[in-house]
């Protein structure tokens, strides 16, 4: 209001009149001293005096706001205060400012800004008990301060997106930018190469995208309106999802970014000029996808607590939204940490549990006896895992695979303090296991989660079985209509939708396959249409379409006896009377061959184990290993085929945590991953390691090939330069080093370089190290 004294919001014009002029006002007989006979007498006014400078704040309290403290420091006005505490002025007080000469148009003013209080009036009457109490007054404060301190929080929001969207341009048009630039001066790694690099970033750039293109722009448009605020969130949910595909990614990124993070990340990073290392740009969404529910939290804190119901309602729901996405998020963190499960995780649906059980053998021996196991129960099957590692500040923990049970070939027995699940698949030997949960209402969660998914099982197996008899059954259960009038009421028909898609399905020779799908607003009488696509077009008459309650339906395609000829692409198409909708999976039927078991491992020194299995099916064989933490199958003597049902693996690191699996030649039937072992570190190679790190200080990086890296150091005992050639075993056998050591070491000529030293598995497990002089 430019140079006018300050005023807040609720005060009144006559508040700030003179004291002398309240006495001189005619507001009718309620003002009188005595009554009406005295109330037409003209009274003499005297000379205006500048308005009263303590605001005087009249104003109403809603009910149910709960007490917290104002900040005194700023002040602002709201019209929702107006609006809300508005009520009805004495008409007379207008015409009562209208003698008060100069001082009528600032009051005027003023009042026009304050026309909303309820209390004008009373402030001429000369009652105390008229005037306004405190209570209302500390009320306005404190509903002004909450929607002041909601302000701030949406203002947080929208100053942190820019700040994110800004730190995800560095990986996009940094890091990214430059990997794809095969000109640039600093050459990526060969370990980087054939698809790598993509591994690191996942789909952080459609992210970027994303939030600098849309959700950013509607979020500086939202943040004067909470309820359109709300309804973003709302409208994006299914968008946001993609933080979760991000976050499955994430294990294996940070796996391959730690491998070069000190290198050619490090180098990139330089040559950009950013602050941050890569993996702190890369948890940036991570943080982000948390981040939002807090702040949501605050904003509807305020608003609830400043009496704001009709904008509280969609910021709960938003809330809520923003609590399950994260959540998601996490729990693909941990599915990405799962190794060695041969299948495809995505085809096992949703996952609908996690978490610890300690399971134990009640047939068979596969677990063992009270192993605490992390337990992954998806929509198709139940996965159980050992634990490797402990959670820490910068680690996270990995699991093993270690067996899995069919959903829809699994039981499920409820005991006092345990639930038995047993698998009835005809072509895996039978076994059953215990499972306890931490404590009571995680068991329940547990027991009440599986029975539901497998009473969806035998409704849909009944389904196939007497498609007549439930559809009947549905009809039944199906509520009466009330009123004859909305008999004749006809549903408005819409483009059908699928609520549950197919999946790809792998089965043997001569099992049965059942393709299935839900779809939405299929209308009264829908139209099927099932296709094999690949490898040759052919169009199938044996599909079934069921019509269930609130114009839902499921479309099934039956295969009894399946063939290796029923190998493909099978689609299904549903139309109504608006239009159709198509989706598609792949089967994949294999020969039933039996299975291999798990190899035995012995371990025979700190680089070495010996692997041993039976089988009397298979007679060649190749063998893999997965060292922990790389999610990585290699080949452990270059693919050559094994006929023996013993092998010895070697070149191993010691230290490190391995698992094994054997492979048919015949017909590429893959073993179930080995239980994990963590080698044994030699005495003498902690020695060798303390007297590499006491010996050499490491200067720079002088040159990187394809098998090692080659760094300056300086010698402590003699103060010279020397360089370090670092030789990776996985790339390079310990050997072929040997061997070049040898060689290089009884080398005397002046134009080649002599060999001084070799170091085994210095100064970190897994890398040789030969030094040379300069």
């Amino acid at each position: 209001m430019g140079n006018k004294p300050s005023v807040s919001e609720g005060e009144d014009d006559e508040d700030r009149l003179p004291l002398s002029l309240k006495g001189a006002k005619s507001m009718g007989s309620e003002l009188t001293n005595g009554g009406g006979e005295d109330a037409d007498e003209e009274v003499e006014l005297p000379p205006p005096m500048k308005p009263i400078q303590e605001p005087i704040v009249v104003t109403s309290t809603p009910p149910g706001v709960p007490d917290i403290e104002e900040n005194p420091c700023k002040r602002e006005q709201h019209s929702e205060n107006q609006e809300r505490n508005s009520v009805l002025r004495d008409a007379k007080s207008a015409d009562a400012l209208s003698d008060c000469g100069e001082p009528t148009n600032s009051h005027r003013e003023l009042s026009a800004q304050c026309s909303s209080n309820e209390a004008t009036a009373l402030a001429f009457s000369g009652d105390e008990s008229d005037k306004p109490s405190e209570d209302n007054v500390d009320g306005a404060k404190k509903i002004d301060s909450l929607l002041k301190k909601r302000r701030f929080v949406l203002q947080e929001l929208v100053d942190t997106e820019e700040a994110y969207v800004r730190d995800l341009s560095l990986i996009v048009d940094g890091y990214i930018a430059t990997m794809k630039d095969p000109e640039f001066e600093i050459i990526m790694p060969e370990d980087l190469r054939n698809g790598k690099d993509k591994m690191v970033f996942g789909n952080i750039k459609a992210i970027y995208d994303w939030h600098k293109d849309t959700f950013l722009r509607c979020l500086r448009r939202a943040i004067d309106s909470p309820t359109e605020l709300a309804q973003l969130f709302r409208r994006y949910e299914r968008k946001l999802h993609m933080y979760v595909v991000y976050c499955q990614n994430k294990p294996v990124s940070e796996y391959i970014v730690s491998e070069h993070l000190e290198s050619y990340f490090e180098d990139l990073r330089v040559k950009l000029g950013h602050k941050l290392q890569l993996c702190d740009l890369l948890i940036k969404p991570v943080q982000r996808i948390m981040k939002y529910q807090l702040m949501l939290k605050d904003i509807l804190k305020y608003t609830e607590r400043a009496g704001l119901i009709a904008e509280a309602e969609p910021l709960r729901a938003a809330y809520e939204i923003m609590v399950i996405v994260p959540k998601a998020a996490n729990d693909m963190m941990d599915v990405g940490r799962l190794q060695g499960f041969d299948g495809k995780i995505t085809a096992q649906g949703k996952l609908l549990l996690h978490g610890l059980l300690t399971v134990s053998d009640v047939q068979g021996t596969v677990v063992g006896k009270n192993k605490e196991l992390q337990v992954f129960l998806f929509e198709q099957s139940i996965i159980l895992s050992e634990i490797v590692g402990k959670k820490t500040q910068f680690t996270s923990p990995q699991y093993i695979y270690k067996t899995h049970m069919q959903v829809n070939k699994m039981n499920l027995t409820v005991d006092e303090d345990a639930f038995v699940l047993s698998s009835t698949d005809p072509h895996k030997p039978i076994f059953a296991i215990s499972c306890q949960a931490a404590s009571q209402d995680l068991q329940d969660q547990w027991c009440s989660t599986i029975k539901n998914i497998l009473q969806t099982q035998k409704d849909f197996l009944k389904a196939i079985q007497s498609p007549i008899a439930y559809q009947k059954e549905l009809t039944k259960e199906a509520k009466p209509i009330e009123s004859s009038c909305q008999e004749n009421v006809i549903p408005e028909a819409s483009l059908p939708e699928f609520r549950d898609k197919l999946r790809d399905v792998t089965v043997q020779c001569g099992a049965k396959v059942v393709l299935k799908c839900r779809v939405k607003k299929c209308g009264r009488n829908p139209k099927l249409n099932w296709k094999k696509l690949e490898p040759n077009l052919c169009i199938l008459r044996s599909g079934r379409f069921l019509l269930g309650q609130e114009d839902e339906g499921v479309a099934m395609l039956v295969i009894d006896n399946a063939k290796l000829s029923d190998s493909g692409t099978y689609s299904v198409t549903i139309t109504n009377e608006v239009g159709s909708c198509q989706c598609s999976a792949l089967l994949t039927v294999t020969d039933p061959y039996p299975a291999l078991q798990e190899p035995r491992i012995q371990v025979i020194s700190c680089s070495s184990v010996l692997l041993e299995w039976e089988s009397d099916y298979y007679h060649q064989f190749w063998i893999e290993y997965c060292q922990l933490g790389t999610g990585e199958w290699l080949s452990s003597n270059n693919n050559r085929v094994i006929n023996s049902q013993t092998y010895t693996v070697e070149n191993l690191i010691p230290g490190e945590t391995y698992s094994f699996r054997i492979i048919a030649v015949q017909n590429k039937l893959v073993s179930l991953p080995s239980v994990a072992v963590t080698l044994p570190v030699a005495d003498n190679l902690r020695w060798q390691q303390e007297q590499f790190k006491n010996r050499y200080v490491e200067l720079k990086e002088i040159s990187r090939g394809r098998f090692s890296v080659v760094r300056l150091a300086k010698d402590r005992g003699t103060n010279v330069e020397v360089a370090l050639k670092q030789v990776t075993r996985r790339r390079q056998s310990h050997h072929v080093t040997q061997a070049e050591y040898g060689l290089l070491a009884g080398m005397q000529h002046i134009n080649i370089i002599r060999s001084m030293a070799l170091f085994d598995n210095a100064p970190l497990p897994g890398i040789d190290t030969i030094v040379l002089e300069l």
